[in-house]
């Protein structure tokens, strides 16, 4: 045992290298290995430790550097993981080998070494094998030191059917016939990488082709075959991606071959193994010219992501799953900085303010966690892999980079990465050389948004030809156990403050600061640029002079305007009514991610409306975005732009969906027909709004074609969209029917967001919940652990006259369903789902008088 923590290993024994054959059988599907470990023995021992979960060991035994083999005795600590190998004699300090020999199923709960399914050209159902080893699931598929700190090398094998394909972290090197129905790929030796990194995937994979990076790095895209005309995206992305990455950290790319492959399950949205990234198919294969600008954003983002991961996170990797946010937010904050760059017309850290915004949202709960925590067991390191350590954690990435310079920010990352390659870091190694390269007290301010939780308010004021500036920690509830709860108290707050045109950068390191400024202020922008991570409340005159000059503002600094006023509405700092106000100041907004945020705050009043009162938010959408549809028309055009495609889209949802225009409803119903007769496909960035207008004023008969859509798509991102579709109908028993359909006809990967989608529907949440309670034993016994808390994530939205009767029947069900793996994850929605409540009470009754 390392650390006092019975999950972590005794340090008895450290890994060299792993010797690996794994033989799987799709047909009862099962599989059966052995692996030979070279071990270091630092002193001599009579145990050794490893992890292994759902295997049966049927042989163990040692051979020393004599060459003496004696056979081990095995114990099984099944609530810990953890293999016990007894020697009758004492294993000498130095160089020793473990043989074991194993087996297991290939289960279909998407971890460890598991089963996936596809239908084949004649509609036969077929099976391949895969991986998912993060976090600590590499122990399902062979015993192992299954943890990050213990790199080794791996040389691995794989015995498959004749007729099947073998892919791993590296090119293989030899391919022997063993019978006449089978054959053994050797791949070569892998660099020393952590278990969670291993992979092995067995399938009919084709590569239509095998492009090559400037720096010389074979690239492949691998489908089950029939998607390979779909693979062009992302192609183009990853030559992009390791030049990028190249270029920015100055280091190779780590591996002799880069493989992105398109899994038909997958529970995550990929993931990072060296040299074979496997991704959901949506999320690798695309149609360019019917994808949505969101859909190819999303691909090019993930792929950016995973191959960021090849340098941050494989080469050098975190000590212990407390530090995976070293991985993750890097990782993020740098498939932003990849995409940009890919096509800057994205704009792509104008749109990230949606992803930063869900997790200050979180952040401002009491059940909130800092970025870094304690880990103590695999469900704690599950629990890591949330907004917190993504969206928060790539945005404390980006205000430091702001604050410090592109060029020194830089310098330190490259810094870090060739100190700590192959090997392992803590996350203050990552601060001591961004420190130690830029000569700024980097240590000092990231310890206060690493180690505590929440984030600031900033309050502005005028005094004197002062501007004021104090901190508070923003929060939007108090808890009568914990008022404060995880939310830490002061930090060190990197501020750009621009005045009139000019611009102040200061360090808040206290409660307050004063900043002279001068008489005759005409314009004032507290976070300028919009990178710093913190709410800003401006004070008299400030208030009014940062919101006549909204047309002035960057994209950024408008969003964060909006998005600053409706937190404070939800924290009972400001009035509705003052919200209000500023949405009409800003009634000449086109952009579609401002936009997008908008359309987020009026759908929640909308939600929470007393049936009496929803005409007045109606009005307010007809007021706010009639005017875009009237400008742009309801038709795509040639010379438009592509923000002015989303803001028509934006602007067709809300009419159709909150108003229920019954002109945007038959553009939609036109749009629909036309696609699903074959006459013209709807305008990629028009398709899910279309979809979205069509159900929510749809019948019957318009929810069988989606179905039929869903079950006879033309690509994954047609299949999504109509599936997600299906959930939007008002009609109980339909939402109820694909409630039903997620035991057994939707994939697992896709029916815990389905669930979660019908549970955000307004109009029959309320039984789809009631359903899923009454059914759980059931779904549970479906659905792997992991994602069950995901079918929860929309819980907040019950919030409607028909599903806000329900809280206490919700709260008692999550006291008598524990879910180790998503306690903080529930927790936090369930608090989100308080704060809703509490909005509703506040306002449902009286909207119109608001609206006014």
């Amino acid at each position: 045992m390392r650390d006092n923590n019975m999950y972590r290993l005794s340090p008895t024994a450290i890994p060299k290298s792993y010797d690996l054959e794994i033989k799987p059988n799709l047909d009862d599907f099962t599989f059966e290995g052995t692996v030979s470990i070279t071990l270091q023995v630092p002193t001599p021992t009579s145990v050794i430790e490893l992890n292994a979960k759902d295997l049966t060991v049927t042989s163990a035994s040692v051979r020393g550097g004599d060459g003496n083999e004696q056979v081990l005795q095995v114990a099984h600590d099944n609530e810990h993981e953890i293999l016990t190998l007894q020697a009758s004699t004492v294993i000498d300090a130095g160089t020793t080998v473990v043989d074991i020999a194993f087996s297991g199923e290939l289960k279909d709960d998407l971890a460890g070494f598991y089963r996936s399914s596809y239908q084949d050209a004649s509609g036969e159902t077929r099976y391949i094998a895969t991986t998912q080893f993060e976090s600590t699931d590499a122990r399902k598929a062979f015993p192992c030191f299954d943890e990050p700190d213990l790199k080794a090398t791996f040389k691995i094998h794989l015995v498959v059917p004749r007729h099947l394909e073998a892919i791993s972290n590296y090119p293989v090197s030899l391919v022997e016939e063993v019978s006449p129905t089978e054959k053994r790929i050797t791949f070569e030796e892998t660099m020393p990488i952590s278990t969670y990194l291993v992979a092995f995937i067995v399938g009919p994979f084709r590569s239509p082709k095998v492009e090559t990076t400037t720096s010389g790095v074979p690239v492949r895209v691998l489908s089950i075959e029939g998607s390979h005309e779909l693979s062009e995206f992302a192609y183009d992305v990853a030559l992009h991606a390791v030049k990028f990455f190249e270029d920015w950290f100055e280091i190779p790319y780590p591996a002799p071959k880069l493989d992105l492959i398109a899994i038909p399950d997958f529970g995550a949205g990929a993931m990072e193994n060296l040299g074979a990234v496997t991704f959901r198919e949506a999320l690798l294969l695309v149609d360019q010219r019917l994808a949505s600008k969101a859909e190819l954003e999303r691909v090019a983002d993930v792929i950016c992501h995973e191959i960021a991961h090849m340098w941050f996170g494989d080469l050098a990797t975190m000590k212990w799953w407390n530090g995976i946010w070293l991985n993750e937010a890097f990782a993020t904050y740098m498939e932003l900085v990849a995409c940009n760059a890919f096509r800057p017309s994205w704009k792509r850290w104008d749109s990230f303010g949606i992803s930063r915004l869900e997790a200050m949202d979180i952040d401002a709960l009491p059940s909130t966690r800092p970025i870094e925590y304690p880990v103590m067991s695999p469900s704690d390191a599950e629990e890591m892999f949330d907004l917190l350590t993504y969206e928060k954690g790539a945005s404390v990435l980006k205000m430091i980079q702001e604050y410090l310079g592109v060029d020194r920010f830089r310098a330190g990352v490259s810094l870090y990465l060739d100190r700590y390659r192959l090997s392992n870091a803590e996350t203050t190694d990552l601060w001591s050389c961004i420190e130690e390269a830029s000569g700024e007290p980097m240590n000092e301010t990231m310890r206060s948004w690493v180690f505590q939780g929440g984030h600031p308010l900033i309050t502005a004021s005028l005094e004197n030809n002062r501007i004021q500036l104090s901190q508070e920690p923003f929060r939007y509830l108090n808890r009568s156990d914990d008022p404060q709860g995880s939310i830490g108290s002061a930090w060190l707050v990197p501020i750009k403050v621009r005045v009139d045109g000019q611009e102040h950068t200061v360090l808040l390191q206290g409660p307050t600061l004063e900043l002279e400024v001068g008489g005759g202020i005409e314009d004032v922008y507290v976070n300028a640029d919009g990178f710093g991570v913190f709410r800003t409340m401006y004070k008299g005159e400030l208030r009014d002079k940062a919101i006549s000059g909204y047309g002035q503002h960057s994209v950024t600094e408008r969003f964060n305007l909006i998005s600053d006023s409706w937190a404070l509405v939800l924290s009972e700092r400001d009035t509705l009514k003052n919200y209000i106000s500023l949405l009409r100041a800003s009634a000449t907004e086109r952009d579609p991610n401002v936009l997008r945020l908008i359309y987020s705050s009026i759908s929640l009043l909308n939600r929470i409306a007393d049936s009496d009162q929803k005409e007045a938010v109606s009005s307010l959408v007809r007021e706010l975005f009639s005017p875009i549809i009237l400008e742009l028309g309801t038709e795509e055009s040639e010379e438009e732009s592509e923000e002015q495609a989303l803001a028509r889209a934006i602007a067709f949802e809300a009419l159709g969906v909150i108003s229920n225009d019954k002109e945007i409803g038959a553009k939609a119903n036109e749009l629909f027909r036309m696609d699903i007769s074959g006459l013209a496909p709807i305008p990629p960035n028009l398709a899910s709004a279309t979809l979205r207008v069509v159900a929510t004023q749809g019948d019957d008969s318009d929810f069988a074609f989606m179905l039929d859509r869903y079950r006879n798509p033309r690509d994954p991102q047609d299949k999504l969209r109509n599936l997600y579709a299906v959930t939007v109908f008002r009609s109980p028993t339909l939402s109820l029917k694909v409630a039903e359909m997620c035991k057994g006809e939707i994939r697992i990967q896709d029916a815990f967001i389905v669930l979660a989608n019908l549970i955000a529907n307004p109009f029959t949440g309320d039984r789809v919940i009631a359903y899923i309670i009454d059914n759980f034993a059931e779904l549970s016994a479906r659905f792997p652990e992991k994602t069950r808390p995901s079918i929860f994530r929309t819980v907040p939205l019950l919030c409607t006259e028909t599903s806000a009767p329900l809280a206490s029947r919700v709260e008692q069900f999550f006291a008598d369903n524990p879910m180790p793996s998503g306690k903080r994850n529930i927790a936090q929605q369930l608090e989100r789902y308080r704060l809703n409540l509490r909005l509703r009470e506040n306002y449902g009754s009286r909207l119109a008088n608001e609206l006014s």
